[in-house]
């Protein structure tokens, strides 16, 4: 009887899982230092273009990729399947959603916690 409810369990995990999608997130700060570690790494920004050139600045070298677009172009990213993309907006609602849909796309989507209003209280230590 055990095993059976354990295999029930582990199944229903398996579904919430693949139903929720990806859940992998970062902060501002663990951000900045692979930033400042790696040379390639992939930034999406998911704000309008207003955002990305407005008073919050952008990330350089950041992809701009609105979250209206994204599905029409997220074979731009094709390139970066193998590695991290990290997911970015103003404050993470609108990265955290376009995480889980490039994670449905087959891409390792990570949300970078607090967006640019977290990077820019980083930036300026």
């Amino acid at each position: 009887m055990k095993i059976i409810f354990l295999v029930i369990l582990f199944g229903v995990s398996f579904y919430y899982f693949m139903l929720i999608g990806s859940r992998a997130e970062i902060s501002s700060s663990e951000l900045f230092g692979i930033t400042r570690n790696e040379k390639k790494t992939v930034i999406v920004d998911v704000r309008t273009e207003r955002e990305f050139n407005g008073p919050l600045g952008h990330i350089d070298n950041s992809i701009l990729i609105p979250l209206t677009e994204i599905d029409q172009r997220y074979t731009e990213l094709n390139p970066f399947k193998e590695q991290p993309v990290y997911v970015i907006c103003k404050s993470g609602g609108r990265s955290s959603m376009v995480t889980k849909k490039l994670a449905s796309y087959g891409f390792n989507a990570i949300n970078v916690k607090g967006g640019m209003m977290a990077w820019n209280k980083i930036k300026k230590y």
